[in-house]
């Protein structure tokens, strides 16, 4: 199996992420605590998961098939010996966390 030469630390990213959107508050003379925006933007994360978990356990159906997590989907392809749920998506040729998941999902099939 292929394994892409490159990694990607979420956890960098995602903090480096919060970093940048304090500095561009600040840089519109926003007065903002730090730390009050880093658990607004904890929370809006938290949120937006408990949507997708929502709308997964309901069952919701799109064009009759229901929706499927990358990490259960045939098409994923996990990244051995991470911990983080990263690999690809070989339909749409992209690297994702396998909590996401798309209109094209096809679970795997029981063995």
């Amino acid at each position: 199996m292929y394994e892409s030469p490159i990694q990607v630390n979420y956890r960098d990213v995602i903090g480096q992420q919060e970093e940048n959107i304090v500095r561009v508050v600040l840089s519109y003379d926003i007065n903002v605590d730090k730390e009050e925006l880093l658990k607004a933007l904890n929370y809006d994360r938290q949120q937006y998961c408990k949507g997708y978990d929502e709308g997964y356990n309901a069952g919701y159906s799109e064009r009759g098939k229901m929706i499927v997590r990358c990490k259960e989907c045939q098409h994923w392809v996990e990244y051995k010996g991470r911990k983080d749920n990263v690999g690809e998506c070989m339909v749409m040729n992209r690297i994702e966390n396998g909590l996401f998941f798309c209109s094209r999902g096809e679970r795997k099939e029981e063995q």
